[in-house]
Protein backbone atom coordinates (compact mmCIF):
# COMPACT_ATOMS: atom_id res chain seq x y z
CA UNK A 1 0.00 0.00 0.00
CA UNK A 2 0.83 3.90 -0.95
CA UNK A 3 -1.26 6.00 1.49
CA UNK A 4 0.73 8.03 3.33
CA UNK A 5 1.20 7.18 6.39
CA UNK A 6 3.91 9.64 8.05
CA UNK A 7 1.31 12.57 8.18
CA UNK A 8 -3.03 12.85 9.01
CA UNK A 9 -4.84 12.35 5.97
CA UNK A 10 -7.03 15.82 5.63
CA UNK A 11 -9.04 14.51 2.77
CA UNK A 12 -9.82 11.25 1.13
CA UNK A 13 -12.13 10.08 -1.84
CA UNK A 14 -12.90 8.50 -5.10
CA UNK A 15 -12.20 9.94 -8.75
CA UNK A 16 -13.18 8.48 -12.03
CA UNK A 17 -15.79 6.86 -10.71
CA UNK A 18 -17.87 7.11 -14.07
CA UNK A 19 -15.63 4.31 -15.52
CA UNK A 20 -14.59 0.82 -14.30
CA UNK A 21 -11.01 2.66 -13.53
CA UNK A 22 -11.80 4.16 -10.37
CA UNK A 23 -8.91 5.79 -8.47
CA UNK A 24 -8.51 7.33 -4.37
CA UNK A 25 -7.31 10.12 -4.14
CA UNK A 26 -5.79 10.64 -0.65
CA UNK A 27 -4.90 14.75 0.45
CA UNK A 28 -2.46 14.71 3.20
CA UNK A 29 -0.73 18.36 4.63
CA UNK A 30 1.76 18.72 2.07
CA UNK A 31 0.52 16.91 -1.04
CA UNK A 32 -1.70 14.14 -2.97
CA UNK A 33 -1.66 10.80 -4.51
CA UNK A 34 -3.70 9.22 -6.69
CA UNK A 35 -3.89 5.31 -5.53
CA UNK A 36 -4.89 2.72 -7.87
CA UNK A 37 -5.50 -0.82 -6.20
CA UNK A 38 -3.81 0.57 -3.31
CA UNK A 39 -0.47 1.74 -5.08
CA UNK A 40 0.52 5.71 -5.91
CA UNK A 41 0.36 6.35 -9.79
CA UNK A 42 0.72 10.52 -9.04
CA UNK A 43 2.26 11.93 -6.44
CA UNK A 44 2.06 15.71 -6.16
CA UNK A 45 4.08 17.80 -3.40
CA UNK A 46 2.76 20.93 -2.56
CA UNK A 47 5.15 23.37 -1.46
CA UNK A 48 3.05 25.27 0.95
CA UNK A 49 0.83 23.94 3.94
CA UNK A 50 -2.61 22.29 2.69
CA UNK A 51 -5.29 23.67 5.34
CA UNK A 52 -8.58 21.86 4.10
CA UNK A 53 -9.35 19.62 1.02
CA UNK A 54 -12.73 18.51 -0.71
CA UNK A 55 -13.01 16.02 -2.91
CA UNK A 56 -15.66 16.01 -5.41
CA UNK A 57 -15.35 13.08 -8.56
CA UNK A 58 -13.28 14.40 -11.08
CA UNK A 59 -11.72 17.38 -8.86
CA UNK A 60 -9.69 17.85 -6.04
CA UNK A 61 -10.19 21.63 -4.40
CA UNK A 62 -7.08 22.33 -1.77
CA UNK A 63 -7.16 25.35 0.64
CA UNK A 64 -3.53 25.64 0.84
CA UNK A 65 -2.09 28.28 3.47
CA UNK A 66 -1.72 31.27 3.39
CA UNK A 67 -5.00 31.09 1.55
CA UNK A 68 -4.83 30.53 -1.73
CA UNK A 69 -7.58 27.74 -4.03
CA UNK A 70 -5.48 25.00 -5.91
CA UNK A 71 -7.59 22.73 -8.05
CA UNK A 72 -6.95 19.71 -9.78
CA UNK A 73 -8.71 17.60 -12.20
CA UNK A 74 -8.72 14.09 -12.19
CA UNK A 75 -8.20 12.01 -16.22
CA UNK A 76 -8.06 9.04 -17.38
CA UNK A 77 -6.24 8.16 -20.71
CA UNK A 78 -5.75 4.70 -22.18
CA UNK A 79 -4.39 3.30 -19.58
CA UNK A 80 -3.40 5.27 -16.88
CA UNK A 81 -4.82 8.00 -15.07
CA UNK A 82 -3.32 11.70 -14.19
CA UNK A 83 -4.18 14.94 -11.78
CA UNK A 84 -4.00 18.18 -13.77
CA UNK A 85 -3.89 21.50 -12.57
CA UNK A 86 -6.78 23.83 -13.39
CA UNK A 87 -5.45 27.73 -13.38
CA UNK A 88 -8.20 29.26 -10.18
CA UNK A 89 -8.71 33.13 -9.28
CA UNK A 90 -7.15 34.35 -6.31
CA UNK A 91 -9.93 33.92 -3.34
CA UNK A 92 -9.78 38.05 -3.47
CA UNK A 93 -11.19 38.05 -7.02
CA UNK A 94 -14.20 35.29 -6.35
Amino acid sequence: MDFNLGAATLEAGNVLTTIEQCRVVQVHQYGLILLHLGRAEKRISIADEIKAACVLDPFVLLLVAPSNLRLFHAVYSSDSATLVEIPTLPPQVL
